[in-house]
């Protein structure tokens, strides 16, 4: 992908063979229903053949380090060059990413995506193959979600992906809470919508809305460029920036002990 913010990507074209994950300095989940409700209605109002500007999606790709310890989710992969390769998937290679900025809209809409799928009214594998599974037998490996140490990945597993295949325990947050309000939002606003009326509303959400889709060079401090980009749009609290720059030092500390540094960075 080059590094440019002169095309827009639809949610499809950003979906394809590409996984994401929202890293540990990010802070959770925070729209609240105004929010959730203000991109509902652009969805709704948006007219045949019109295109939506959603707005940026940052991302950068995670360290060899980084690509290791996400490997405890999933199964039956290898690295590859930075690529991740799913043995048992027809298209078996995918380009992992860490999100940086828009964590929050691509969250909405996932959660908006899960609602559609779980009516049921047209085929719900056009989903979950696309945005939500990457392989029906391994329920534990998924196209968008949080590092496998934050309270939230295992809510989203549990109890909006309906993941019945683990048997995660989570931990009930602000950030969790969030995610129930806006999911549960989307169920009641698509509640009486017909088989017609559903797949139009999917169509558009994965077509019609559009990004742009950047990529950070490696050479840039991410703790760095989080900081920046955040301090436009909602502000970041100050625990925010305290996690952030723990974690900043954390990853700077003068030692080998690569598990040391692990496991300060977890707690």
């Amino acid at each position: 992908m080059a590094n440019s913010i002169s095309k827009l990507y639809s949610l499809e074209e950003i979906f394809d063979n590409r996984i994401f994950r929202i890293p540990d300095y990010q802070r959770g989940y925070s729209w609240k229903e105004e929010h959730v409700k203000a991109l509902w209605d652009d969805i709704i109002h948006l007219e045949d053949g019109k295109i939506h500007y959603t707005g940026m999606i940052t991302v950068q790709k995670p360290s060899y380090k980084d690509l290791h310890r996400w490997m405890r989710e999933f199964r039956n992969v290898e690295i590859n060059r930075e690529k991740l390769i799913f043995q048992n998937h027809p298209q078996n290679i995918f380009s992992p990413y860490y999100i940086a900025d828009g964590q929050q809209r691509l969250t909405t809409l996932i959660l908006l995506l899960v609602s559609i799928r779980d009516k049921k009214k047209f085929d719900e594998s056009l989903i979950q193959k696309k945005f939500i599974t990457i392989m029906e037998d391994d329920g534990n490996t998924h196209f968008f979600g949080y590092e496998t140490d934050m309270p939230s990945y295992h809510f989203l597993i549990n109890q909006i992906y309906n993941n019945q295949n683990t048997s995660l325990v989570f931990e009930n947050t602000a950030f969790t809470e969030n995610l129930r309000k806006a999911k549960k939002f989307f169920d009641t606003e698509i509640d009486q919508f017909d088989r017609e009326k559903l797949l139009y509303l999917y169509m558009k959400v994965i077509r019609q809305l559009k990004f742009n889709f950047y990529e950070i060079p490696e050479s840039l401090d991410i703790f760095t460029v989080f900081e920046t980009i955040n301090y436009r749009g909602k502000p970041l609290s100050t625990l925010d920036l305290l996690k952030n720059r723990l974690i900043y030092l954390v990853s700077h500390f003068p030692t080998n002990d690569e598990l040391l540094k692990d496991q300060l960075r977890k707690k």
